[in-house]
């Protein structure tokens, strides 16, 4: 369930340079994005 809400999460975050912020610190989730 938290899973779905981050997911649309970070599609809003995508075009933010925030979101590059955590990617970096979450290697694992950049590939889920992806």
């Amino acid at each position: 369930m938290r899973a779905k809400w981050r997911k649309k999460r970070v599609r809003r975050l995508k075009p933010s340079k925030q979101l590059d912020h955590s990617v970096s610190a979450l290697p694992p989730i950049a590939n889920t994005i992806t």
